[in-house]
């Protein structure tokens, strides 16, 4: 966890902080990278710590760019946290990046960054950095998103055994 500089919507620089989560998955690179690209992925690999309900009518079923997906999100599958929208910026199909500009009601800025490397033909570094702007909660948002990556990584750690 490091302190970091980060500009709003409107360019004001704000006062954040950037995580970072590592793992190693047991799959090929090219099988985890189709399955990170399925919204339904996202769903599962967040619960039960974070419910994401899609609120649009068109069912999106892979991650488009520049498109804003809309969310109702749930702590823990029962605490409201309200609407967290997500906008990807990047998909790197090449160099295995995701970017995605994320936000809600209380977490103001969001970014996360996605990388895969592969490390051996059945191995993949996996990485989630992500920089949190959340006002006077940006310290508690930052700890429970460090424990929130870990969850995820361990969840996808039992999908890669599964492609």
């Amino acid at each position: 966890m490091e302190k970091i500089s980060l500009k709003d919507n409107n360019g004001i620089s704000k006062n954040g902080i950037k995580i970072i989560i590592c793992s190693e998955l047991n799959n090929s690179i090219n099988k985890i990278w189709d399955k990170i690209l399925n919204i339904e992925t996202l769903i599962k690999i967040c619960k039960p710590m974070a419910t994401f309900k899609i609120t649009t009518k068109e069912k999106f079923i892979k991650w488009k760019l520049n498109t804003e997906y809309v969310f109702k999100l749930f702590i823990y599958g029962f605490v409201p946290f309200g609407t967290h929208k997500i906008i990807l910026e990047t998909i790197d199909n090449e160099e295995n990046i995701i970017k995605s500009k994320e936000h809600n009601n209380v977490v103001k800025i969001w970014n996360h960054k996605i990388t895969m490397e592969k490390e051996g033909e059945l191995i993949t570094n996996y990485t989630d950095e992500v920089e949190i702007y959340a006002g006077i909660f940006t310290l508690i948002i930052a700890i429970w998103g460090i424990i929130f990556y870990k969850h995820r990584q361990k969840k996808w750690k039992a999908i890669a055994k599964t492609l």
